[in-house]
């Protein structure tokens, strides 16, 4: 148990306060879209998926060698909700305030943090993508190669390639849903499960255990919002990020 707990508190602060996610981005732009300068640079989409308004002043982008922070003082920053925010990941600050220092590469890690630089509020690796198409997460939690990539709109999930990339051996989805997320439990997993839903401030929601491979999760109850879910049996411990929408 104080395994479980110390894991929780770990995570409450990995995944911070102020929720805003990576949507989409793309390391080879060729013809998508350009910047003010007329530039097909790579680029990086922030999706804020509250029900209030986030300030993303201040927050910090990191890959394995830059570290960069959204410009202070500028009203645009200010996101509402349902909103998407753009940044230029070109090396190339001095063509505008959100110009990141730094290019997308593959097997690179793409991090946003609060402006602390250590409170990570989402992370990712960044695949290898072919010119003018984009990674991005689709309703059902995914993320996926599109086709025919959508900065500063919802992402088309329509076009995506037929490639998904998984991080646990269990299945949750949808990760961004409005009423219910299901689990369903690999057969490997023989022991009894414990699971717990947590706020983003440390509340357990839901808890509750079950030796079945399938389990369905209500969230009907619950505002708009980031929450953690957190599964545990004898020996392991998984856990996955869910977003419930308006």
């Amino acid at each position: 148990m104080k395994q479980i707990i110390v894991f929780i508190l770990f995570f409450l602060c990995y995944s911070g306060y102020t929720q805003v996610i990576i949507s989409e981005f793309q390391s080879s732009n060729n013809s998508t879209i350009c910047d003010e300068w007329g530039d097909y640079d790579d680029w990086i989409e922030l999706y804020n998926p509250n029900d209030h308004s986030v300030n993303i002043e201040g927050m910090v982008l990191k890959n394995n060698a830059h570290i960069w922070a959204i410009p202070i003082g500028n009203t645009s920053t200010l996101l509402s909700p349902g909103s998407y925010f753009l940044i230029w990941a070109d090396h190339e600050e001095s063509e505008g305030l959100f110009h990141a220092n730094f290019r997308l590469s593959t097997s690179e890690s793409l991090i946003i943090c609060e402006s602390d630089s250590n409170t990570v509020i989402d992370s990712l690796r960044i695949p290898s993508l072919s010119e003018d198409v984009s990674y991005g997460i689709c309703p059902d939690g995914e993320w996926r190669i599109f086709n025919d990539p959508s900065p500063m709109e919802d992402n088309n999930c329509e076009s995506t390639i037929n490639q998904t990339i998984r991080t646990n051996d269990f299945l949750v989805y949808p990760k961004i849903t409005r009423d219910k997320i299901f689990v369903k439990i690999p057969n490997s997993v023989k022991d009894r499960i414990d699971i717990k839903l947590i706020s983003i401030f440390g509340n357990t929601l839901i808890e509750k255990s079950f030796n079945s491979d399938e389990l369905t999760v209500s969230l009907e109850t619950y505002n708009s919002g980031m929450y953690i879910l957190l599964l545990s049996s004898k020996n392991t411990i998984w856990k996955e990020k869910i977003i419930r929408t308006k």
